[in-house]
């Protein structure tokens, strides 16, 4: 997953949504 250009592993998103700005 892309948020504002970072690459964020999906299991990180799904286990801290918070990350995700």
């Amino acid at each position: 997953m892309t948020t504002n250009g970072i690459i964020i592993q999906s299991d990180s998103a799904r286990t801290r949504p918070s990350l995700q700005i």
